[in-house]
């Protein structure tokens, strides 16, 4: 019997930026942070919207996280 990865994946869509003390790529990033601690974790990938939009002042885009172990 030969056991498979597991991938999951979730996907959060952001408050608008006047609503909130923080852009998405810090979000992104305090997210990445600590679900790489996890230690049943194999693999993480964290992505945010565009910086160009978010350069802008908003971001329409999602936060997308897979998580692979």
């Amino acid at each position: 019997f030969k056991e498979g990865k597991n991938v999951g994946s979730v996907l959060c869509r952001l408050i608008p930026i006047e609503q909130r003390n923080r852009s998405a790529a810090q979000i992104v990033d305090a997210i990445r942070g600590k679900v790489e601690a996890i230690p049943q974790i194999d693999k993480v990938s964290v992505k945010g919207g565009s910086a160009v939009a978010t350069a802008m002042g908003g971001n329409k885009d999602p936060i997308e996280i897979i998580v692979s172990g």
